[in-house]
């Protein structure tokens, strides 16, 4: 009985987690980044939506990156900000995390990006 309310209780507080998550978008950039993107989107699975742009990969990047359903669009590219900008400009939650390919979320930050919309230490407008 004792392990079913535990697990009760962990499948609520996973909930309310994943709930609070959901707020959150995925921005990226991408350019051949195959040797990257899996590992990266797999850090950031647990986003409310993931955002890849990329300018004219020639590997497997957007294959991969399939698993993680993301939302693609390839354009040219115009420069760092100005391709950060297009992501920024997709994103539809409140939340933004840019990260780049080679970079990953670990589950620390992933806890404190969760403990910061719980907590609402910070008001979207």
């Amino acid at each position: 009985m004792q392990n079913s309310v535990m697990t009760s209780s962990t499948t609520s507080e996973q909930a309310a987690s994943e709930s609070v998550l959901s707020q959150v978008s995925v921005i990226l950039i991408t350019h051949n980044e195959a040797h990257n993107i899996q590992d990266c989107l797999a850090s950031v699975s647990w986003a409310g939506e993931i955002i890849i742009v990329d300018s004219g990969s020639t590997d497997a990047t957007l294959t991969l990156a399939q698993a993680y359903n993301p939302r693609i669009q390839q354009t040219d590219w115009p420069g760092f900000g100005k391709q950060k900008n297009r992501a920024l400009d997709l994103a539809s939650k409140p939340w933004v995390l840019s990260i780049d390919a080679d970079e990953r979320v670990s589950s620390e930050l992933k806890q404190e990006i969760e403990q910061v919309l719980e907590n609402q230490q910070f008001r979207t407008s």
